[in-house]
């Protein structure tokens, strides 16, 4: 039976993040991951060892642009801030960009704003999650089979820890393979649906050479060192180096805004096709804190094109993953995108193997 898993912001938010090996409690912190609408409450500000002054100071652009069209007074970490939507801040910029020549200084200091906004977040996924690791993705991981396909439309690295450790899957290796152009096999044997993982909006440990000559510019450059990449994000490092051109490299990301620049990477484009493909082999797929807010119509075209109006073959955990909205609001959401129904027995990430055995007796 091959069974497709798919992440959203609430299985990162929901896991219980515990210290690696050798790691002392003092030498982490203790922040939840956040959802989209999360990213400048002040809770986690403290709890990342932030205060609303410092992020202001180290992202003065960044936040003196979202200051400006969101008509925010208060400091970070405060009133409106603590559920400001991320996506909403970053649409705001792309659209205001696109009305703006791109030699004009208007359009200048929205980009520098936006790669502000980005390396802030960054910032705070490398500083919740550094020196951690889950432990239900950790379960979710170790009880895989090879015909099953794991999708996560999360940049952070709790997922690809557990299979850099476990080396007797090759999910990640084979999906890289194929990207990259260097699967091996005969191509008339592969079945391009089993046994992937796949990030269908980039991961902070992906890269690509910026330099449009180097044959690194159209391939995918992964980081395995998973930990490093989460120490250069945390401190404000976040670039790197091209081991074929010695340009720098940038990482490979779909921010979280309306318009998603799905096809404009062939690389993300590729691994959304694939991941369509798993989709629709399934037998069974299991969708872990994902809230498909209303804009986002890629993730609910992908969803409702494959498996959403298929009796009994989803099953929805976590349901109300976002923060302020009803629980009634998010059945309606769900009942637009799987019209047929869906299994909602389960409500937290703590319970995967649980539903894992669920899933696979059905």
């Amino acid at each position: 039976m091959a069974v497709v898993y798919i992440l959203g912001a609430g299985a990162s938010y929901g896991d219980e993040l515990l210290p690696l090996p050798d790691v002392h409690d003092e030498d982490i912190v203790t922040a939840k991951v956040p959802l989209a609408n999360g990213f400048f409450d002040g809770e986690l500000l403290r709890s990342s060892g932030f205060s609303g002054r410092a992020v202001e100071l180290k992202h003065a652009e960044a936040i003196r642009y979202t200051r400006q069209v969101m008509s925010l007074e208060e400091q970070v970490g405060e009133g409106r801030w603590n559920s400001l939507s991320l996506e909403q801040v970053l649409t705001h910029i792309d659209l205001e960009m696109e009305f703006l020549s791109p030699s004009s200084r208007d359009w200048i200091t929205r980009l520098s704003a936006r790669n502000d906004l980005i390396d802030y977040v960054y910032r705070i996924l490398g500083l919740c999650t550094m020196r951690r690791y889950g432990k239900y993705s950790r379960r979710l991981v170790s009880n895989l089979q090879p015909d099953d396909s794991l999708i996560t439309f999360n940049w952070d690295l709790l997922i690809d820890q557990e299979f850099n450790l476990l080396k007797t899957l090759k999910h990640y290796d084979d999906f890289l393979a194929r990207v990259n152009g260097t699967f091996e096999k005969d191509y008339r044997n592969i079945n391009v649906g089993t046994g992937l993982y796949f990030k269908l909006h980039g991961s902070l440990n992906w890269f690509q050479c910026t330099n449009d000559n180097c044959p690194s510019a159209k391939k995918l450059l992964l980081n395995n060192d998973t930990q490093l990449c989460l120490d250069l994000m945390a401190f404000g490092s976040s670039w790197g180096i091209c081991p074929q051109c010695g340009n720098k490299t940038k990482p490979l990301l779909v921010p979280p805004i309306l318009g998603k620049p799905v096809k404009e990477n062939w690389i993300i484009r590729s691994t959304w096709g694939l991941a369509r493909r798993a989709l629709q082999d399934a037998e069974k797929v299991v969708v872990v804190g994902f809230s498909f807010t209303p804009s986002d119509f890629f993730a609910e075209w992908l969803l409702r094109s494959t498996c959403g109006s298929i009796p009994g073959k989803t099953f929805i955990v976590n349901p109300c993953c976002q923060k302020g909205v009803p629980e009634e609001e998010f059945k309606k959401r769900m009942k637009s995108v799987f019209p047929q129904g869906y299994n909602a027995d389960f409500f937290e990430f703590s319970q995967i193997e649980e539903i894992i055995a669920r899933v696979r007796a059905a």
